[in-house]
């Protein structure tokens, strides 16, 4: 499970149905991490993550039924796992954000939702320079999320 934890670490996030913005968006503060093999994590709070809670809403403006989203380590192998697990799967590039956006993932998720054939259990890019590639897991609780995750693990 370790492995999944990006160099800027994980975060997963949960909206009510309250949430209209990122404060709302219930996160882990300080992010997910990893100490070798060891996975640890700081408290759950409103407007704990702006990265993953903005994935979220980007989403969720085209496909309410989504509130909760993690963001993992990207690789090939996961994508290929994803789909091959009956996954919708979704890529947006990078390199394509207009100067006018104010945030790239909120941007490239928007864009991969309103071009989505079906609700996406997964969107990514593959990185940019100086730019993680980044894969964010979308379910619509906690609980689909983990399982998601979870089922991306290559053993």
């Amino acid at each position: 499970m370790a492995g999944l934890i990006p160099e800027c670490r994980t975060n997963f996030v949960h909206a009510d149905g309250e949430s209209e913005g990122i404060r709302d968006v219930l996160g882990v503060a300080g992010r997910i991490t990893r100490d070798g093999y060891q996975v640890l994590c700081g408290p759950v709070r409103r407007g704990a993550s702006e990265h993953v809670a903005s994935a979220l809403l980007a989403a969720r403006r085209r496909f309410p039924r989504i509130r909760s989203a993690a963001n993992v380590r990207y690789s090939a192998g996961l994508v290929r796992r994803a789909r091959a697990a009956g996954m919708a799967v979704y890529r947006y590039d990078r390199s394509r954000e207009p100067a006018s956006s104010r945030s790239t993932v909120s941007w490239g998720v928007g864009r991969a939702a309103s071009r989505a054939g079906r609700e996406p259990d997964a969107v990514y890019h593959t990185g940019a320079p100086g730019k993680e590639p980044m894969v964010v897991v979308f379910g619509a609780t906690p609980a689909d999320v983990a399982a998601k995750v979870i089922s991306l693990i290559d053993t």
